[in-house]
């Protein structure tokens, strides 16, 4: 054969080849269009991160590859893959054609492009079906349990280090907040002022320990926003607990202001009563009536607070009445007198008696005194004095007019039947004072002792009172945060 005749069959070769591939590319667009105009082709799902779906750039057979060659490579390849389900492949002309069934589209789509870079292959027709999954298939679920546990064993040493370092964390800042109390013992008196401050302290050695733990275990962003967004953490705690951290500021500033101690008498919010103890939730009230009283500290801080025992020195005030007739300088100087007499009366401020009033049956003396209120009881050294200064002025002939009123009727009225009996006039006495009524001789039989049986003694009552609340039961558990009187 010459070499003419060699040149025109290599071209009629060229020729056909050109020809097959022309045909088979034109089959191929054909299928796809009616694969469109079909059902809609699945979406690639992303493949998993433990198998590598990417098909190899070549795949070598002979230098010359022929169908049976092509299709036997392809065969073996999908085979041992165990993707697909009886998977066929079949070649002609350099078309391969692939059969069978996978459960993924992914796979499928691996397939075709292995095809494509296998040498000799001119085009790939994929006729490869997914298979649908029953609803009752819980393979994935079974999958991602495995991960999990896989997962979890990986994590056991990381895990136990973890915990290692948080104990040692939790031990060390006890430690440190047992040291910082004893440091700060002498400069703060205050037990729950020391214990929040160690306490507030302490917590960094503990947050350090965490950042480790984070840290080690590859969670370092988690382990920065730990660190550095506590302060947002502390905004969205305290506003979620507001009552609570305002009842704990309360506290705070209750135990740095010491407005009151144990043992005072106060009123605040209403509420009058000896001071019992601080919680870090409430203060708590004993009334003169016995009762336990409880008030948060937020109210307490917000309120007026009158403390009676902070100085001792009490003032009380009661009022008198004497005749126009009376001499208003005598009566004055008369009280004055019994006043001073008086053991319970303070001689420093100067009790005082002073006309307040001119009403229309007497002139009416408002009288004043002070007292120590830790040693006496108000009430009683009040009765005592409106009991002493009455004995005194009826004593001396003063008259103490009372409300009654009287209506003069003439004889000649009608009405004259139904006057009441006109009061008897008294005699003037020797001095230009009337003498007293006849019914004040027992009056002035009455005791001039500083205080009656039914007064009891003048002390007060506030050791009364908290010794009975020493056999009562605390409504309010915990540490009292207060200095006690």
């Amino acid at each position: 054969m010459n070499g003419l005749t060699k040149q025109r069959l290599q071209a009629v070769g060229q020729f056909l080849l050109l020809l097959v591939w022309i045909v088979a590319l034109f089959h191929t667009t054909v299928y796809a269009q009616d694969t469109d105009a079909g059902e809609p082709l699945p979406t690639v799902a992303p493949a998993p991160a433990d198998e590598d779906l990417q098909a190899p750039t070549q795949v070598d057979v002979e230098p010359v590859a022929g169908d049976e060659a092509i299709a036997a490579r392809l065969q073996n390849i999908l085979v041992a893959t165990e993707w697909f389900t009886m998977p066929t492949v079949s070649v002609r002309d350099g078309v391969v054609f692939l059969d069978g069934h996978t459960g993924r589209a992914e796979y499928r789509d691996w397939a075709r492009q292995l095809s494509l870079n296998t040498q000799g292959v001119v085009a790939v027709v994929n006729r490869l079906q997914i298979i649908e999954r029953s609803p009752w298939d819980f393979t994935p679920a079974l999958d991602a349990l495995r991960e999990l546990w896989r997962d979890s064993v990986q994590a056991l040493p990381i895990l136990a280090f973890g915990i290692v370092v948080l104990v040692l964390a939790w031990h060390a800042t006890a430690f440190a907040g047992q040291l910082l109390r004893r440091l700060l013992q002498p400069q703060i008196k205050n037990g729950f002022l020391r214990d929040l401050v160690a306490s507030a302290l302490s917590i960094p050695v503990f947050l350090i320990g965490l950042y480790l733990v984070l840290q080690v275990g590859g969670l370092t962003g988690l382990a920065l926003t730990v660190l550095g967004g506590t302060g947002v953490v502390g905004l969205v705690v305290g506003f979620a607990f507001r009552d609570i951290m305002e009842n704990l500021l309360a506290t705070v500033l209750i135990s740095t202001r010491n407005p009151f101690h144990a043992g005072d008498r106060i009123e605040v919010a209403g509420y009058t009563g000896i001071v019992q103890r601080v919680t870090t939730r409430t203060t708590v009230l004993l009334s003169l009536d016995g009762n336990h009283i409880q008030i948060p500290n937020a109210t307490i801080y917000k309120s007026t607070i009158t403390n009676f025992t902070a100085n001792p020195c009490q003032r009380q005030e009661f009022r008198f009445g004497i005749s126009y007739q009376d001499a208003v300088a005598d009566a004055q100087a008369l009280i004055v007198g019994v006043l001073d007499a008086h053991a319970a009366v303070l001689k420093e401020p100067e009790a005082q008696v002073l006309v307040d009033n001119l009403g229309p049956l007497a002139v009416e003396l408002r009288i004043t005194f002070w007292y120590d209120s830790q040693a006496h009881e108000g009430a009683k050294v009040k009765s005592s004095l409106i009991r002493l200064v009455k004995r005194a002025l009826v004593a001396e002939g003063f008259t103490l007019p009372n409300g009654g009123r009287e209506v003069l009727i003439t004889h000649n009225d009608p009405r004259s039947a139904l006057r009441h009996p006109a009061a008897p006039v008294l005699p003037k006495a020797p001095t230009g004072k009337p003498t007293t009524h006849p019914s004040s001789t027992q009056a002035t039989q009455e005791t001039g002792q500083l205080a009656t049986a039914a007064e009891g003694d003048l002390r007060s009552d506030d050791k009364q009172i908290q010794a009975q609340a020493r056999g009562a039961r605390t409504p309010e558990e915990g540490e009292n945060l207060l200095v006690q009187a």
